[in-house]
């Protein structure tokens, strides 16, 4: 009689023990090899796994091992179905084979701390329901843990991936993937978190969460991420799409795609760079959502829609600096779109040039300032009868052409509504006046950019 133990899909046993080595299950008449041997039958047997004595846990961990590093397996090692006590110790293995845990169950505390795994490694469907640590190991090739099940909080920290790692649709109690590194992708599809989320000082080429639930806390900061998505699909439950807490400092972005999300509570980008404008379409921003200190290197003109998508969530939430922000970067990217016409580029640009599209106050000042000394030497220059280095300065010329200039300022094209002006009685009316009609029109132009900037600032409502 073969072990009782079959898969999901019919298969049996693979480790073909003869019967003598099988442990009988009387009360319901069936027969297992030690490593499917269940924790428990429908009555409860004498050999119940979960009450094994540490001794037989230690045995039972020394042969698999054993069948690890030996050559029962040619091929794939196939741990498909195995029953692990507590504790799992399999610390600093070294497996250059592919290996597989399919369905495996374990019975509390798991341990591959400083594992290696040369090929392919896969624990689909496997449940770990108490301390899980996976730090310090190295994934030669593809990692995969689909649909398998993290009940307390388990440890990937300081990993290394170099293929592709999966937990599509798994299910976390907590995570913590603080200080690895993913060389190729590594999917969350719709995987399930709840409560903290550990991803600090990641370096990842691609990550993606599409339409997963998020846990209460995201702690994302200090990574370099190549490509990021947490893009929901429109028809996914409301309670799927919320970001709780979710923080983001010092993370540098290639891409981001946030599509759809809804962020409930305090989210916080402070000096995140984005390489690529990213994409918060039809997202719901909380008002404690901070981009202070970010960087936005992308400002072609394809990125001018996310930035506006931006700018209308800012000013959804009366976040007046930031919707200026996004409204400049913006304004530089249309500005740089040939399907617009050239004028309004030109506008767009002087307007950036001038205020930096409202964001500044103080520069269009300086300008102001620098037009008022420009056009002071430009009148003391018409008003000198000889012009020389070697010549003393005449300190009256300099004198009225300063207050001259600075009268048109304070006094725009007032010099049109006089019939003589003293100061130009000896020199040619018609170019004193032209030259300040330019000078009063370029000073009302920057006066209207600084209080406009001024009233962005302090805008209210």
């Amino acid at each position: 009689m073969p072990c009782s133990y079959k898969s999901e899909k019919g298969e049996e046993c693979q480790f073909c023990l003869p019967e003598d080595k099988l442990i009988p299950r009387r009360s319901v008449g069936e027969k297992w090899c030690t490593y499917h041997l269940p924790r428990s039958g429908t009555i409860g047997d004498a050999s119940d796994k979960s009450s094994w004595s540490e001794a037989e846990i230690d045995e039972f961990n020394i042969e698999i091992r054993a069948l690890i590093d030996g050559d029962f397996f040619s091929g794939e090692i196939d741990f498909d179905g195995v029953v692990f006590p507590s504790p799992a110790n399999f610390q600093h293995l070294i497996v250059n084979k592919p290996i597989t845990f399919r369905g495996a169950i374990f019975l509390g505390t798991v341990d591959f701390v400083g594992s290696k795994f040369d090929k392919t490694v896969i624990f689909n469907n496997v449940e770990f329901p108490s301390i899980t640590i996976f730090s310090q190991c190295e994934f030669k090739d593809h990692a995969i843990f689909i649909n398998s099940k993290f009940y307390n909080q388990p440890s990937f920290i300081n990993s290394e991936f170099h293929s592709a790692a999966q937990f599509n649709s798994a299910t976390f109690i907590g995570a913590n993937f603080t200080g690895s590194k993913f060389k190729e992708s590594c999917t969350f599809k719709q995987a399930s978190f709840t409560g903290a989320m550990f991803f600090e000082n990641v370096k990842v080429k691609s990550l993606s969460f599409e339409n997963a639930k998020l846990g209460e806390e995201l702690f994302m900061s200090y990574c370099n991420i190549g490509s990021v998505t947490f893009e929901c699909s429109a028809s996914v439950k409301d309670e799927l799409l919320e970001f709780n807490v979710a923080r983001f400092e010092n993370t540098t972005f290639d891409n981001a795609v946030f599509n759809n999300r809804v962020f409930a509570n305090t989210t916080v980008f402070t000096n995140a760079i984005f390489k690529q404008a990213p994409k918060f379409h039809n997202c719901k921003l909380h008002q404690d959502t901070d981009f202070e200190g970010s960087k936005f290197e992308d400002t072609r003109g394809i990125s001018a829609r996310p930035y506006r998508t931006l700018k209308l969530a800012m000013e959804n939430v009366r976040s007046r600096r930031e919707e200026g922000i996004f409204f400049s970067l913006e304004q530089e990217c249309m500005r740089k779109n040939k399907n617009i016409s050239r004028s309004i580029r030109w506008l767009s640009y002087l307007y950036g040039a001038i205020s930096c599209y409202g964001q500044s106050v103080i520069r269009p000042v300086l300008i102001l300032i620098g037009i008022w000394v420009t056009f002071s030497v430009m009148y003391a220059l018409l008003l000198s009868p000889r012009i020389s280095f070697f010549l003393p300065f005449d300190q009256g010329i300099i004198k009225d052409s300063f207050v001259f200039s600075f009268e048109q300022i304070v006094n725009p094209f007032y010099v049109w509504k006089s019939k003589l002006i003293s100061i130009i009685q000896n020199t040619s009316p018609i170019i004193f006046k032209s030259i300040a009609f330019i000078q009063s029109s370029i000073s009302i132009i920057l006066i209207a950019l600084t209080l406009l900037s001024a009233r962005w600032q302090f805008k209210r409502g």
